[in-house]
């Protein structure tokens, strides 16, 4: 099923970011181009950071992620590296919707036996765990609209997509 199909997707995910490693090690050897291998391998990582991040294993998405700028960065390649910022800056966000979640369950419990011995409901407060994923999402999000800020007049729609989603991620706060 989808699931097999998904674990087929990871694996050949990981199978080229291995093919892409060891091709960077030998480029010397076998006349490759290691910049053009390096974005290759950074492509690969995000892809890797993107399957983990919809099965919801944040941190090795995270992790992937970060390596991906790593890539990136080395390659010179700021687009692709606010790409990848943006992708982290989600990772965050997930993390924080899951907190938000897991505190909205606990609240609608409490409400009900609150309600039923008659105390008073006080307002609802964000934990320091979930301001803290939405302010890393806000800065992780900064860093990719900076790093794409001087190349916004050959990526408009990408710029103005992460200057909303900026906006957005502060409000939030």
């Amino acid at each position: 099923g989808s699931e097999t199909a998904a674990l087929s997707r990871a694996g050949n995910v990981q199978d080229a970011c291995g093919c892409y490693y060891w091709a960077l090690r030998l480029s010397d050897k076998v006349g490759a181009d290691p910049p053009a291998l390096v974005r290759r391998l950074g492509g690969g990582l995000n892809q890797r950071g993107r399957l983990a991040l919809v099965a919801g294993e944040l941190r090795a998405a995270e992790a992937s992620f970060r390596d991906a700028f790593a890539a990136f960065s080395h390659a010179s390649d700021p687009v692709n590296a606010a790409l990848v910022l943006v992708n982290h800056a989600t990772v965050c966000r997930s993390r924080a919707r899951s907190k938000q979640r897991a505190r909205s369950s606990c609240r609608s419990a409490t409400l009900q036996a609150l309600v039923a011995a008659g105390a008073a409901v006080l307002e609802e407060v964000p934990s320091a765990e979930e301001v803290e994923q939405l302010a890393e999402a806000a800065r992780q999000q900064r860093r990719a609209v900076d790093a794409i800020r001087p190349l916004r007049g050959a990526q408009p729609s990408f710029y103005l997509a992460s200057v909303r989603q900026l906006a957005d991620d502060e409000r939030e706060l």
